[in-house]
């Protein structure tokens, strides 16, 4: 599994820089990942983006060594992990403004299968 380097440098206390995206862009990607930048923002609630057509993004990003989070369209289980099950080391939850929406997002982002047991998410190859 990569690592995800926003974690790690935000866990030492160090700042991050990261770019937004909300155009179906290969080059986009790539010429943020080669600018440096630390993350990207793929924006799948605005705009023509779905996770499925971030799997091409989240290759480039990969390439050119930037962490590729997800902007979900909805806070549904569904587009959720779709978006974990392409490749995004992060997703951003739109129009949460309670600690309890804030919650139920983070669930609906975990793998649990019947009995409690956590399982692997699938992982698209590149």
């Amino acid at each position: 599994m990569r690592k995800n380097k926003v974690k790690e440098k935000l866990l030492r206390g160090e700042s991050v820089l990261g770019i937004w995206q909300s155009i179906n862009s290969i080059d986009l990607t790539e010429m943020s990942g080669y600018s440096g930048y630390d993350f990207i923002i793929l924006d799948t609630e605005h705009g023509p983006m779905s996770a499925e057509s971030c799997i091409p993004l989240i290759c480039s990003a990969e390439r050119t060594n930037i962490v590729p989070i997800i902007r979900v369209s909805e806070i549904q289980k569904t587009y959720i992990l779709k978006a974990l099950d392409v490749g995004a080391m992060g997703i951003i939850f739109p129009m949460v403004s309670t600690l309890e929406e804030a919650k139920r997002a983070v669930s609906l982002s975990k793998y649990i299968q019947k009995g409690g047991q956590k399982r692997e998410r699938f992982r698209r190859q590149a």
